[in-house]
């Protein structure tokens, strides 16, 4: 499986879809959850769209501090850890439906997962209603994808670095209405159900607000719940992320 990562890799980078519309955005985030800490986060994403076809590279990362009293000279402790990075190809069918296939490789310290990458092969995604050229922020679809995984963990003592191999259902919506000419409301939900291993359920839930400055910048507030009912105490299986970011689309 992990054959696919450069064979997408190379289609994206391909001097024949050299024309890319970029998202990127930078800022810190207010974390209540395994601990309480200060982060910055760091996105970007990059889409290209020709004729039927759509080729999506994204990624982000995240690395912050305990916000625990340190008036006694003590190093602040690292708090959380996280990366992502996805490739992702769309290919329409028709004007309801698309497949797609995807690639994503996910990192955190703190949820003892050194690595896991996910393979949707294939998905189908189901246009409720696509965006227009005079409301460009105006969509709503759902994706659903039977998914490979693998894994290592970094587990205790007796058994180090265990390695795991499942499979996965996986169904996500995503819904975004321009409010008015400079505010955009958006809403991300996904699931995933694990039928090997431990079958666990991981779910996603944002919401969020685009707030436009410029033509190129905007201010985005959001609120992401994060529930994976694998994780055992003493660490907790709901994570809360507010996050207020600097947006910029060029």
């Amino acid at each position: 499986m992990l054959r696919i990562l450069p064979i997408l890799l190379i289609a994206l980078t391909s001097t024949a879809f050299a024309d890319w519309t970029h998202q990127s955005e930078l800022g810190a985030t207010d974390v209540q959850g395994q601990q309480s800490s200060t982060t910055i986060v760091a996105k970007h994403k990059s889409v290209k769209e020709a004729e039927k076809n759509t080729f999506t590279a994204a990624g982000d990362y995240s690395y912050g501090t305990n916000d625990d009293d340190t008036t006694d000279n003590t190093p602040a402790e690292l708090a959380i850890r996280n990366w992502n990075a996805l490739l992702r190809y769309d290919r329409v069918i028709n004007d309801k439906f698309s497949w797609f296939v995807k690639a994503s490789v996910f990192g955190d310290r703190f949820q003892n997962v050194i690595w896991r990458a996910s393979y949707d092969i294939p998905g189908i995604t189901y246009h409720f209603s696509k965006k227009k050229k005079d409301a460009p922020n105006d969509f709503f679809y759902a994706d659903l994808a039977y998914r490979f995984s693998q894994e290592e963990l970094d587990t205790p003592v007796n058994d180090p670095d265990y390695e795991e191999d499942n499979s996965n259902a996986y169904i996500a919506f995503h819904y975004s209405k321009g409010v008015s000419k400079t505010l955009v409301f958006v809403s991300d939900l996904d699931y995933t159900k694990r039928f090997t291993g431990d079958e666990r359920s991981i779910t996603n839930l944002f919401l969020g607000v685009e707030n436009k400055l410029s033509e190129t910048f905007a201010l985005k507030t959001g609120y992401k719940v994060s529930i994976d009912s694998g994780i055992e105490e003493p660490n907790e299986d709901t994570q809360k992320t507010l996050t207020i970011n600097l947006l910029a689309k060029y």
